[in-house]
């Protein structure tokens, strides 16, 4: 698994495979990518910082650090 952060477009990206991708769907901020047996290859967030500063109230700091890429900005402070 690989997550990267892009800052310009505020889009983090989880890959979860290397299979080739058949469809996608978006559901509000979120862009899930599947392969042609429906397993998640790519999950993009839109609005990652929002969906993230959210995320980080309510989800204990270790979980947070281990899944933010380093080039996110920290909301380590705001961590449980």
């Amino acid at each position: 698994m690989k997550v990267t952060y892009s800052q310009d477009a505020d889009v983090l990206m989880i890959v979860m495979s290397k299979k080739k991708l058949d469809d996608s769907y978006q559901k509000e901020n979120m862009i899930v990518q599947v392969a042609s047996d429906g397993e998640p290859v790519i999950i993009e967030i839109l609005n990652a910082s929002k969906f993230l500063q959210q995320a980080v109230t309510q989800l204990p700091k270790k979980v947070i650090q281990s899944i933010l890429p380093p080039s996110f900005p920290s909301f380590a402070q705001k961590t449980k």
